[in-house]
């Protein structure tokens, strides 16, 4: 199964949207809410597609499942998993992920077959991208759509141990928005970040969310943007230093021109429609929000909206700046699950009519974007997707 896997799974959510109005009551007491309803069924065919795939089917599942989990994790002696000392490669696994591959080694006690490892994987990210969705209390369908069709699902299947912490960071957020005090919150952002170092980046997002809930908007734009500006200045010098000393050839190969490693195909750095077109959409939902703000004169400051907005603003105008970038999406794709949440809590600020006219766009864009990249041969390395079972 190629593309039309996209076009199913986009089939699905809609067909399913009407079960998000309704409940299922026993003797007058509502048991399921049709938003977890809808959930259980959409969130749940995905889910499925993920948990139960071929080793084959997504970039690193091959190198991952097998290569290290049930080659080298499955193997480790006790003593050598909880200290650091063993093997130079078990070393390195650990010290990149070092909650991550302890965990995977206790679930090797109960298997060590890579279907294991894609299975539990893959539900863990999906429990904690749904929990995300259902806490954050916006429209479920549309948070869906826009799950798939920035094709972040897809991604998930090449970069699954990055997406698991992903959303430990996102989950994070919705605690630390509110309070930085939240110890919740803080143990959820370490664990992302054990889990995958990149996400210690995430600490921006939190950041914005803090500086949310002290600046008007004026103030808040214009911090975002010099923020921008000089986080680009940052990766540029922090990218051109790492090439230059580092002697990882592996994460080197990242920052280069050398047709390495990169989501966006072999040889492509990243221009063109796939991030000029995503990061505008995203851009173009912040200004959406400033100018729904400005006409009703609304107060956003402590909504979840309002949290994301600098994030939004900072992580699209380094997008475009640096697209050039080999595996800059790599990085910033971090702040990339907040536009699941962002994107239909903006929209529904709006009147009903104008509301379904921005629905129509947005979708019909995401939808625009996702067939061109998804149909390059061999994109994400999805194609062909097989069960594994």
């Amino acid at each position: 199964m190629g593309i039309e896997l996209l076009y199913l799974l986009f089939v699905w959510i809609i067909i399913w949207s009407w079960l998000s109005n309704r409940s299922v009551t026993y003797h007058n007491r509502r048991l399921i809410c049709g938003n977890h309803l809808y959930g259980i069924v959409v969130f749940g065919l995905m889910g499925v597609l993920m948990c139960f795939r071929s080793v084959d089917v997504g970039a690193d599942t091959y190198a991952y499942a097998v290569n290290i989990y049930h080659n080298i994790i499955s193997v480790a002696p006790f003593n050598e998993v909880f200290s650091f000392d063993g093997t130079d490669m078990l070393s390195y696994e650990f010290s990149k992920a070092p909650l991550y591959w302890r965990f995977f080694w206790i679930i090797c006690i109960f298997s060590d077959e890579p279907s294991a490892y894609i299975f539990v994987g893959s539900l863990i990210f999906m429990i904690g991208l749904v929990s995300f969705i259902y806490r954050s209390k916006v429209n479920i369908i549309i948070a869906a759509l826009v799950f798939l069709l920035s094709l972040q699902y897809f991604l998930a299947f090449n970069i699954m141990r990055q997406f698991i912490s992903i959303v430990f960071c996102a989950n994070a957020f919705l605690y630390l928005f509110q309070s930085l005090r939240s110890g919740k919150g803080w143990l959820l952002y370490v664990m992302g970040v054990m889990i995958h170092p990149v996400s210690a980046i995430f600490a921006l997002a939190i950041l914005g969310a803090f500086l949310a809930r002290r600046y008007s908007i004026m103030r808040l734009v214009t911090i975002s943007i010099l923020t921008a500006i000089g986080v680009v200045t940052l990766l540029f010098v922090v990218m051109k230093l790492f090439v230059i000393y580092t002697e990882n050839i592996q994460y080197a190969t990242y920052f280069i021109d050398n047709g390495g490693d990169n989501f966006l195909g072999a040889n492509n750095k990243g221009t063109g429609m796939a991030v000029i077109g995503q990061a505008s959409g995203y851009l173009g939902v912040a200004i959406l929000y400033i100018y729904i703000m400005w006409k009703r004169k609304l107060d956003e400051k402590g909504t979840l909206g309002y949290a994301i907005l600098p994030s939004t603003i900072v992580f699209s105008v380094v997008w475009l700046i640096l697209r050039e970038v080999p595996m800059i999406d790599r990085i910033l794709m971090v702040f990339q699950v907040l536009e699941i949440v962002f994107i239909p809590y903006v929209l529904n600020l709006y009147p009903l009519r104008q509301r379904m006219i921005l629905y129509f766009i947005s979708i019909l864009g995401l939808a625009s974007y996702a067939t061109v990249i998804m149909g390059k041969e061999g994109m994400y390395g999805i194609f062909p997707y097989t069960i594994g079972l």
